[in-house]
């Protein structure tokens, strides 16, 4: 179960696409309402009684604890997610001196083996359980059967999604007495209906302010579970050119509404700053977003996205390899002198490149440093790492974030 690894369990749960109603107590007068945004005309508590708060954890997990609750491997054992299972395979495998040789792995299977062990895990589907049941029991199962059987089995770990959503108030209130100056942000609509969701950890924060360079990336990615959305990142890089998470939110869908309020979040929450550049891809809610929050601040382009629909849109691979050598370059003087020769080679492809402004894509005219980050991909990495997160109820989802930073 979990987040589907394991010889029994699943995730992946379609559903309708509306996002769940918070309790009327969690907004009711007496209740709590730090961080919570005003717009929607709601009053909320300052003492709280949190629901299920054996859940939350925030104090550091040992190791050896983290890695499964009795240490040892067993046929039909769960996991929580992929990363628990490989801890726990190679810290057996280490106990027991053997060497664990890797078969298989991908984001839906894991397979690895042994003189003395073989270990075969991957993520449950609803055609899996009919499998099973079809060759363990002799049962024909139906699929919407087997479907509601995956989706009961998820509730069960994760706790039903709508409840989730309620839970997430209580969540951000615990979190900040436990991490003091973490900016939490909830949005309603006047239906009382959760809207939008802002957080940025108040170490990220510092570490942005004091030490990472001034370069932020933002992107969106499409949320996965029961109630359908999107997730939004903005993360940077440290000295070590390691991925460093600044924020994140959730909305409903991406557009420039949805941009423009998780921006001005961010905005909020990092204060003035000076000399720094955000890189995105084409996005057009993005484009009228950063045009509205940020609009004395330099937006590049994401040349890998930029190259991509170059060459799907020309087909040339002179083309591509000009380009290339375009935002490439460190001085303008060399910049001139590759597009003088794109322009010979493709006009049209010169004039797009040209109407898109040098400023956004090229290093040469960049108005302030990049410092060698022209792509948006360490936010896609961000995404990445979240794969099966992303089909989780949402305060659960937040937790696994928190853990994982």
């Amino acid at each position: 179960m979990g987040s589907g690894f394991g010889s029994v369990g699943g995730h992946g749960c379609a559903g309708p696409l509306d996002f769940a109603t918070f309790s009327g107590d969690s907004f009711r007068e007496g209740g709590l309402g730090d961080g919570i945004d005003q717009s929607c005309e709601h009053a909320f508590p300052r003492a709280w009684i949190i629901p299920r708060f054996e859940r939350y954890s925030f104090e550091p997990i040992n190791t050896e604890e983290s890695i499964s609750d009795d240490g040892r491997l067993y046929k039909g054992k769960i996991f929580q997610c992929k990363k628990d299972l490989k801890r726990t395979l190679h810290m057996y495998a280490l106990k027991e001196q053997f060497e664990v040789q890797i078969r298989r792995s991908s984001k839906t299977r894991y397979e690895a083996g042994s003189p003395k062990l073989q270990v075969h895990s991957h993520s449950v589907k609803p055609k899996d359980i009919m499998v099973e049941m079809q060759v363990e029991h002799g049962l024909h199962l139906l699929y919407t059967k087997a479907w509601r059987a995956n989706d009961h089995a998820e509730a069960s770990v994760f706790g039903p999604p709508k409840e989730s959503f309620k839970l997430l108030p209580a969540y951000y209130h615990r979190l900040k007495e436990v991490n003091p100056k973490t900016i939490t942000t909830i949005k309603t609509n006047v239906a009382n209906q959760f809207e939008y969701m802002f957080i940025a950890h108040a170490a990220s924060l510092h570490g942005f302010q004091t030490v990472i360079r001034p370069v932020i990336a933002i992107d969106g990615t499409h949320l996965k579970g029961k109630f359908s959305g999107i997730m939004f990142v903005a993360i940077c890089l440290d000295a070590n050119n390691q991925v460093f998470p600044l924020a994140y939110g959730f909305g409903d869908v991406e557009h420039k509404m949805s941009w423009s309020w998780f921006l001005n979040k961010l905005k909020n929450a990092n204060g003035s700053l000076e000399d720094f550049m955000i890189i995105s891809d084409r996005h057009l809610g993005i484009k009228a977003a950063m045009e509205k929050v940020y609009p004395n601040v330099p937006h590049g382009y994401c040349v890998f996205h930029m190259a991509q629909n170059i060459k799907n849109d020309y087909k040339r691979k002179d083309v591509s390899l000009l380009f290339k050598q375009e935002w490439k370059v460190y001085r303008k003087s060399d910049f001139k002198e590759v597009m003088l020769e794109m322009m010979k080679v493709n006009r049209v492809a010169f004039e797009e490149l040209m109407n898109v402004v040098p400023e956004r894509w090229s290093r040469a005219y960049s108005p302030v440093r990049r410092y060698r980050l022209m792509t948006s991909s360490i936010a896609e990495s961000m995404n990445s790492c979240l794969v099966h997160a992303r089909q989780m109820p949402i305060t659960t989802m937040v937790e696994f974030i928190r853990e994982m930073l």
